[in-house]
């Protein structure tokens, strides 16, 4: 296997801790780290903030979404918050879209 093609490197990280959560038989707990992703910097904000830029506003919701899944309840209501207020300072964010951003907001603030 060529370890330096990512994806091959991908593969065989997650088949090694496959293989060591399927054999633990010692009850300990397993964490499989994953590499980020190539090219891939800075804070979240700054990615959001480039693709804001770029009038990428679909994409940016998607990733504030994905974030819903790996940062605590507080930290993703800032963070969906901040860029929701980024978006009303903007007039060419489609209404439906900060409708559903803001949705989002509720619902996880509910929680």
């Amino acid at each position: 296997m060529d370890d330096n093609d990512f994806i091959m490197r991908q593969v065989k990280s997650f088949a090694e801790g496959l293989g060591v959560m399927l054999n633990n038989k010692d009850g300990n707990k397993s964490v499989v780290f994953f590499e980020q992703e190539q090219g891939q910097s800075g804070t979240i904000k700054e990615r959001l903030d480039k693709l804001v830029f770029k009038r990428k506003y679909d994409v940016a919701v998607r990733m504030v979404f994905e974030q819903k899944f790996i940062l605590s309840k507080s930290d993703y209501v800032d963070l969906a918050q901040w860029l929701l207020d980024k978006f009303n300072q903007l007039n060419d964010v489609d209404n439906d879209l900060k409708m559903e951003l803001e949705k989002s907001i509720v619902k996880v603030s509910k929680l």
